[in-house]
């Protein structure tokens, strides 16, 4: 989508990413720019600065409302997770997975393997064939409601209506 965008469309486009392998079209693209937001990382209270503590320890960061020319040197997937607020636990978790891939250590069995990653410039996987339906079913009232909207001439007011409109029907016992 990057490629198309730059190569026959020439659109001015703002991308918001953690693929590393998207920062690197700035290599093949004359006019593709990577900037990044600044980050101040520290070890907190309860850290020291360096030493194996640090790889150990997930560090505390402030993103500093400026941005700074090139791609972020590191993803910060953790620490933003921890921002929003999601779930000690799952923190943890992801804590451990991430120690492990860092030193090579086996996942387990709860985990989705390294080859089995979804890549982002990797075609999709045939692994697994859609499954096919029985025969031709007719389309519900609500994807007909959708199937017929003219999503081109409506005003974001009556688009939400719809939306409104179809959510309430859903929501309604058969």
């Amino acid at each position: 989508m990057a490629e198309h965008l730059h190569d026959r469309i020439g659109a001015k486009t703002l991308f918001a990413t953690h693929y590393h392998e998207l920062t690197a079209l700035a290599e093949t693209r004359p006019r593709v720019r990577n900037f990044s937001t600044a980050v101040k990382e520290w070890l907190g209270p309860s850290g020291a600065a360096g030493g194996a503590e640090r790889s150990e320890r997930i560090a505390d960061i402030v993103f500093l409302h400026k941005l700074v020319a090139g791609g972020a040197s590191r993803s910060y997937g953790i620490q933003v997770a921890r921002l929003a607020g999601l779930e000690r636990t799952v923190i943890a978790r992801a804590k451990q997975i991430l120690s492990k891939l860092e030193s090579g250590d086996e996942l387990g069995p709860h985990t989705v393997a390294e080859s089995e990653q979804l890549s982002l410039l990797a075609p999709p996987s045939s692994a697994e064939p859609p499954a096919k339906a029985s025969g031709p079913s007719a389309p519900s009232k609500v994807e007909q409601a959708i199937v017929d909207a003219d999503l081109d001439g409506m005003s974001p007011r009556e688009a939400h209506a719809l939306l409104a409109d179809l959510q309430a029907r859903l929501k309604r016992p058969s």
